[in-house]
């Protein structure tokens, strides 16, 4: 079970979703949905206190993910068109990533800040593909065809992702130079890279329900528990803090949902 557990923030009413750490492990953005107004892109400091909004605006903006520079966050909207985008922490600065025409989401950038990777519609939009560029534009190569929810490694080398962004999907990782995906899992979504970038941490579904996270060697082998905590409900993607080790995730008890940061055995 978990020990150490910290609460961030309770909110009341709405959704919290996502939560990623800023890179020097100060600020934690998020995606939420107050009663009755579009998903939005907050930020919280670690240790608590207020939600400031990045973007005000009259449609979903969801999947916050920080630049290394730690001063800009990646998002793309929804419904409609998925396009993505970055802005700066004060909502200053809005560029967007991919043409208005195109339907794309799941943004992740490297450590380096050198590449871009995404999850792009295919023509049909009956399947999607995980892609990947240069991030100040340049010409898209298929990465995974497929896939989505795209992470980086620590060290930039590979790509973790999911088949599907449900439990019964699975884990898979590829180089990001190219090559064979490679699947780890044969359930599994939201993955999320341990501190030692050897292994991916999860979400999986038990037997009766819940969602439960697991941990699996990018040199595959039998997935392990990460603990015993169980969500109430699936569809809770969470983080690892590299410095600690310890998850950041979402919760949601009766419609009021909290942020919370936890060290497990």
């Amino acid at each position: 079970d978990g020990r150490d557990e910290d609460l961030v923030s309770g909110l009341e009413g709405g959704v919290a979703w996502h939560p990623v750490l800023s890179p020097d492990g100060a600020t934690i953005a998020l995606s939420r949905k107050p009663p009755g107004k579009p998903w939005r892109i907050q930020t919280v400091p670690r240790g608590g206190g207020s939600l400031t909004t990045v973007l005000d605006v009259p449609f979903d903006t969801l999947w916050p993910q920080f630049h290394p520079d730690g001063e800009r966050l990646l998002f793309f909207t929804w419904p409609g068109r998925h396009r993505v985008g970055i802005v700066a922490l004060d909502g200053s600065s809005l560029e967007w990533l991919t043409d208005e025409d195109d339907e794309c989401g799941y943004p992740a950038v490297s450590p380096d800040g050198a590449l871009l990777a995404y999850v792009r519609k295919r023509g049909d939009h009956e399947r999607a593909d995980i892609v990947v560029r240069p991030f100040e534009g340049g010409e898209e190569r298929t990465l995974v065809e497929g896939g989505t929810v795209p992470v980086f490694s620590p060290d930039g080398r590979m790509v973790a992702f999911a088949g599907g962004r449900t439990p019964s999907g699975r884990i898979g990782v590829v180089p990001v130079d190219g090559g064979e995906p490679r699947w780890l899992t044969t359930s599994g979504t939201w993955p999320t890279w341990m501190p030692d970038g050897r292994e991916i941490a999860y979400a999986d579904r038990t037997a009766d329900g819940p969602q439960v996270a697991r941990v699996v060697s990018i040199d595959g082998g039998e997935p392990r528990a990460l603990s015993d905590y169980r969500w109430p409900g699936t569809n809770f993607p969470f983080t690892i803090d590299p410095e600690t080790g310890h998850l950041l995730s979402t919760n949601a008890d009766g419609g009021n949902p909290s942020i919370w940061l936890a060290e497990y055995d």
